[in-house]
């Protein structure tokens, strides 16, 4: 026996005597987290569920040295939680916030290197917290001027001097961190000005694991003759079946006589009737004809003007001038192709909780939470017109604990992105998060109910 072959018999012993008791923690930490727990132990055990997924992933990518990076099909907005989640501690223990913004068109499921991208980030985030004295860390993804994603970790630190760049990446953790971006197929580098901060950037081709889009009939409604003439080339390229008009009356006529109409794409501004009119009117339509998904097509940028969109039935807004990927993906969330959304319940916890606690207290304990979900939204809502953060703060609290014990997974991470923002006094955050809660309790609720009717 060759020496190579001793050590790949070693690597498999190895890797079966430490995955054995980790998955073994594995299995009872997921028993725990269908178990009632108050905020803070439920934040400890999800920690802890976190870091066994770090080391598993580690684990792997040791036994797997020298190898190609694996490619896995995984939930990207749930990695970065975990992986911010893992450090938030860290950063908490040295008075440091730490935030996540992702870019709406961002897939949220993607194909790549899931544990490779898993390691750079902890680095790249562990490096941040343990040179920043005040202030936070923020991730972003957004995607790349060249293709795929854009992943940056910016702080508040001390920088780094020029002199240093040259070598940043030679040595250490961040030598690491170059090597698997570069087998991923990507770069990485650093910006920012000596004391006042650091940007860490990567970009990597993760590829969207999106199903093929099936051809749509889609109206535009467009005062812009160009415009419509770009709407039109844009998505019968895509393979969809276009009609445009050019005011909201013809609109309206379209869809109440004209249809079915898979989305309707609605510029807010236009003569005859304006956008916002002609949504009130459809909505007002009987059937289908006045569920029909629109999409606003706006110019303005102001928070508001959101508002007003909702407010007259609109589903969603792109921003003028119009990107490609933007509007794909405001009619592929409005006509659920691309990746299917996640399920609002988590079945799975909702059967472990009624198996531990039996069918009436489990019940109890669900009524509880529905309570506590609809009281502390009104609750939210009331502390939003007075601006009082620290009482949407204590409220989105309250909700997390009992969307958790229900199994409305969503629900719970929409809350605790809230609590996180609200802790930290970013009002605008806290109002685009809040954006929409109502409607995410209701459908919460109503989804909760339909797996209720089912047997546990």
């Amino acid at each position: 026996m060759d020496d190579s072959q001793r050590l790949s018999d070693v690597l498999a012993i190895m890797g079966h005597e430490i995955r054995a008791p980790m998955n073994g923690m594995m299995e009872v930490l997921e028993r725990l987290r269908a178990t009632p727990l108050d905020a803070r132990q439920r934040e400890q055990v999800e920690t802890i569920h976190h870091s066994g997924e770090a080391l598993l992933a580690l684990l792997d990518a040791i036994l797997d040295a020298g190898g190609d990076p694996e490619a896995v099909a995984f939930e990207l907005e749930r990695l970065i939680a975990g992986v911010v989640e893992l450090m938030s501690s860290r950063a908490r223990a040295g008075g440091l916030s730490i935030d996540t913004t992702l870019d709406p068109t961002v897939p949220r499921r993607v194909r790549g290197d899931a544990a490779g991208l898993r390691q750079v980030l902890l680095t790249l985030i562990g490096n941040a917290i343990r040179f920043t004295q005040k202030g936070g860390v923020r991730v972003n993804v957004k995607p790349a001027a060249n293709g795929g994603l854009r992943f940056e970790v910016i702080d508040t630190g001390v920088g780094v001097l020029a002199d240093d760049r040259a070598r940043l990446f030679d040595h250490g953790g961040l030598a690491t961190c170059r090597r698997a971006v570069a087998l991923q197929g990507g770069e990485i580098g650093q910006d920012g000005t000596p004391g006042l901060g650091s940007l860490f950037w990567f970009t990597i081709p993760l590829a969207p694991e999106l199903a093929a889009p099936s051809p749509l009939s889609i109206l535009v409604a467009d005062d812009d003759p160009v415009g419509r003439k770009i709407a039109i080339g844009l998505l019968e390229r895509q393979g969809h079946r276009v009609r445009a008009v050019a005011d909201g009356g013809a609109a309206l006529a379209e869809v109440a006589s004209a249809g079915p109409w898979d989305v309707v794409l609605m510029d807010v501004e236009m003569p005859v009737m304006d956008g916002l009119a002609a949504t009130r009117a459809i909505r007002a339509l009987p059937g289908a004809a006045g569920r029909v998904p629109v999409v606003a097509l706006t110019a303005a940028t102001r928070d508001s003007d959101a508002v007003l969109c909702r407010e007259a039935g609109m589903d969603d807004h792109v921003t003028k001038p119009i990107e490609m990927p933007s509007l794909m993906a405001a009619i592929a969330r409005q006509t659920r192709q691309g990746p299917a959304a996640p399920p609002l319940v988590d079945r799975d916890a909702l059967v472990k909780l009624f198996k531990l606690l039996g069918p009436r207290s489990g019940a109890e304990m669900i009524e509880t939470a529905r309570q506590v979900l609809t009281e502390g939204l009104a609750g939210i809502r009331a502390a939003l017109g007075e601006a009082d953060l620290d009482t949407v703060r204590r409220a989105a609290h309250r909700m997390t604990s009992s969307a958790g014990h229900a199994g409305l997974a969503v629900l719970r991470r929409r809350l605790q992105d809230i609590e996180q923002s609200a802790r930290t006094g970013r009002g605008r955050e806290v109002e685009a998060l809040a954006e929409g809660l109502g409607d995410l309790v209701t459908r919460s609720l109503a989804e909760l109910d339909e797996e209720l009717r089912q047997p546990l």
